[in-house]
């Protein structure tokens, strides 16, 4: 690690501490929003799935769904479907975000989600076809539980075709399958919208490749940085393409003091550093990659660039994965811009979060 970064990590390191999500959301304690989203069309889908497997699912009740909302990481491994020739491994230390109007997987919201439900024990949920659940062992052993299915419409609006997701809600764990895999989620905090509609609507490595002269961010700068922020539209380019990334439109992205956490995936123990910009120079900033802007954004505007460093390499992807390049970020009066694949989306600020507990690097089973 160049000296840049040593010194920034001398700086910073006595510093840190843990952060939580904090996500409290009204909810209309006789109507869960499950009843209020229901439609004919979903209702369909839990239909077929209830005769295909003899199960008789109730739409979530407004309890089951606080229990769900919040924040949570896939640390453990339960089990694996007996069907799948192989086991995805793939969710380790990933995060899931539950709100009442989205289920965020990946970064992508999943809007106005159904979620439908019964009961059932661990005994019984290993001879359920719907769950198709091989435990690993004998941990779970005689405990009840929820099994939930979900239905959510994509960003577009429609159904989405890769739902209905399954759950099981059980004490204080959820387990979601994915990839023929059952991974345990634990709740790490909790998410606060600014807006209930928000979701729904919608440093360098080497100092020889950069001349600028970075600083490390304030506590008061990071602290404008924290939070949940949605992509809304691309608004500049870094080379001649057709793209504009319009499936990255509406996904989210999550700062903390742990880390940053993109596609759901956290980089690990942050360090922002910056630099100040205007609109004149921003254009030919090489960092930046000599941005294009669309649609008139290369107004007067004074703002800052932002490199984002992760520090801690994410053990899920072993030695060969560190995340080489820095996150570039401009941050204006009234947004942030970020870079995705040679593309920068000017994004909103949807919600704040106030961690329970450390978001962790969890190693593979």
């Amino acid at each position: 690690m160049n000296r840049i970064v040593r010194v920034f990590l001398i700086i910073f390191g006595a510093g840190v501490i843990g952060l939580g999500i904090k996500v409290c959301i009204d909810k209309d304690s006789k109507i869960s929003n499950s009843k209020r989203f229901n439609n004919e069309e979903v209702s369909t889908i839990i239909e077929d799935y209830a005769n295909r497997y003899q199960h008789s699912f109730t739409l979530a009740s407004a309890d089951t769904e606080e229990q769900l909302y919040g924040v949570w990481q896939a640390r453990g491994y339960a089990g694996h479907t007996r069907s799948s020739r192989y086991q995805w491994d793939g969710l380790w230390g990933d995060v899931v975000i539950f709100c009442e109007n989205a289920m965020i997987y990946g970064g992508t919201p999943y809007l106005e989600p159904v979620y439908a439900s019964y009961e059932s024990c661990t005994e019984d949920m290993e001879t359920d076809a719907f769950l198709d659940l091989k435990w690993k062992d004998g941990q779970y052993a005689g405990r009840d539980g929820t099994v939930i299915l979900a239905v959510g419409k994509g960003k577009d609006g429609e159904p989405d075709r890769g739902m209905p997701y399954r759950f099981i809600l059980m004490e204080n764990c959820l387990m979601i399958e994915r990839g023929g895999s059952y991974f345990v989620m634990e709740k790490v905090g909790r998410m606060k919208p600014y807006d209930e509609d928000a979701v729904r609507n919608g440093l360098i490595q080497t100092e020889a490749t950069d001349r600028h002269s970075f600083t490390p961010m304030t506590t008061e700068m990071e602290q404008e940085l924290y939070g949940v922020w949605q992509i809304k539209e691309c608004v500049g380019i870094t080379e001649e393409t057709d793209s504009r990334g319009e499936g990255m439109v509406g996904d989210v992205i999550l700062f903390s003091e742990d880390a940053w956490i993109s596609s759901g995936i956290p980089s690990l123990k942050p360090m922002y550093v910056c630099y100040d910009t205007d609109a004149k120079v921003v254009k030919t900033d090489e960092f930046l990659g000599n941005i294009v802007w669309l649609d008139g954004l290369g107004a007067d505007w004074n703002g800052m660039v932002i490199a984002g460093i992760e520090t801690e390499k994410n053990v899920k992807y072993g030695s060969a994965h560190q995340q080489d390049e820095p996150l570039k970020m401009i941050m204006t009066d009234d947004s942030l811009i970020i870079e995705r694949g040679g593309l920068y989306f000017k994004t909103q600020k949807v919600g704040e979060v106030e961690w329970y507990q450390n978001l962790l690097n969890v190693e593979p089973y």
